[in-house]
């Protein structure tokens, strides 16, 4: 008997402290197990709500295909309030993820004083700075806004008068600037909602316009040098008009330039400037205004064309660099993850058909950019990248090739 009594003591006092325990362990998780189910349900809202937009998308598609006309926006992603929810319980559980800070090392003292550490200031959450006051915009900045919002609106009526070069260049400085009024407009102000929705509006405008280019700005945490980007593209904007209102003359003081309301296509700003003679000159009459450029590489195309590697054929851009560069250019199409291959150009490339390579890249897979890079250099055919093939991308392998021709560097 007393030798069971003797056994049953240490269960009952693990039995005990495993209870005291428990519930101290339950008392001090306390934080982390509401942070964490916080986290569960924002999660569980943003899943139910992902869902119900993606079907929201079908039903536009479907309505929109059987005739009905839609004006009510479906916000992204990222612009709902179940992902706002979501990002603020990552916020508050993400302090309790990381390690506690370290206390230097000291050398140990003769007589150890214990000094209670103050306790780290916590790491400064999105929603505290998005919360700092921000004065007043001035009247000039207001100006700025309601200007940007009156050309994202006329954009999005008259877009299809409008080239697509300058479209590229158009979308993102009033991405860049409207990010950078974003930045200076506090939440209480009356233009800061409207703002707020011109990412969702230029998202929708750049897939109906169907620019292939990159955006950048129109993501949700997008950063960057907003003034300066705009600058830069607001420049390539004013040079394309300028471009755009005489793009190839016979001579500069032939005829007037026409007062024009709007964009007009560059053919028909062609015909203006011609006048009678565009009926009779003939194409060594007509000279490109970029006749200048590029030299080193026009010596090399008298016989030879330049090759365009990568993506699909568009014709409409073929015309648009034949117009502001003066170079015809032949393109075949190779698509990553397609079953097209390079075997044409490699071919091509090594019986020495052509006179340089600009390769699109961004649609090209590993495997065949083996492929044409061996071919170049074997060859001594010179080439340069061009992104995606957009017009200002081959303009800028045109430079690139212009400045290995002169320095005679090999491909």
């Amino acid at each position: 008997m007393t030798t069971a009594i003797r056994l049953e003591e240490p269960m009952l006092v693990t039995e005990q402290l495993n209870e005291v325990s428990a519930a101290r362990a339950a008392q001090d998780t306390k934080p982390i197990r509401d942070a964490v189910d916080r986290v569960r349900q924002a999660l569980d809202r943003y899943e139910r709500s992902a869902v119900e937009r993606a079907q929201q998308r079908l039903t536009r598609v479907m309505l929109q295909a059987i005739g009905h006309q839609l004006t009510a926006m479906i916000p992204a992603e990222h612009e709902t309030e179940d992902a706002a929810r979501l990002r603020e319980a990552f916020a508050a559980l993400e302090p309790m993820l990381l390690p506690p800070p370290e206390l230097p090392a000291a050398a140990a003292p003769l007589v150890i004083a214990v000094v209670e550490p103050e306790p780290p200031a916590p790491p400064p959450s999105a929603t505290a700075v998005r919360s700092v006051p921000r004065p007043a915009p001035s009247p000039q900045t207001v100006a700025q806004a309601e200007s940007l919002l009156a050309e994202v609106r006329d954009l999005a009526a008259g877009w299809r008068t409008c080239p697509k070069p300058r479209l590229h260049h158009q979308l993102q400085a009033v991405a860049a600037e409207m990010r950078h009024l974003l930045t200076v407009f506090p939440r209480d102000h009356e233009l800061r909602w409207a703002l707020e929705k011109l990412p969702t509006t230029l998202h929708l405008l750049c897939k109906e316009v169907e620019v292939t280019e990159y955006i950048h700005g129109i993501s949700s945490g997008a950063v960057g040098d907003w003034l300066k980007i705009a600058t830069i593209h607001r420049r390539a904007i004013a040079k394309f008009d300028r471009d755009a209102d005489e793009p190839i003359s016979v001579a500069r003081d032939a005829a007037p330039k026409a007062k024009r309301t709007g964009f007009a296509t560059l053919g028909d700003k062609l015909g203006d400037v011609l006048g009678p003679l565009a009926a009779t000159a003939t194409p060594e009459q007509v000279v490109n205004e970029n006749a200048h450029r590029w030299p080193a590489l026009r010596a090399m195309l008298q016989d030879r064309p330049v090759l365009l590697i990568g993506g699909i054929v568009k014709p409409d851009r073929l015309d648009t660099i034949r117009l502001r560069t003066g170079v015809s250019v032949d393109w075949l199409p190779i698509d990553r993850g397609a079953n097209g291959d390079a075997e044409s150009a490699t071919r091509r490339i090594e019986a020495g058909n052509v006179a340089a390579c600009i390769i699109a890249h961004k649609f090209i897979g590993h495997s065949d950019w083996d492929r044409l890079d061996r071919a170049c250099k074997s060859s001594g055919t010179p080439y340069a990248h061009c992104g995606k093939a957009g017009t200002a991308a081959v303009e800028e392998a045109f430079d690139r090739l212009e400045k290995r021709l002169a320095r005679g560097e090999a491909p």
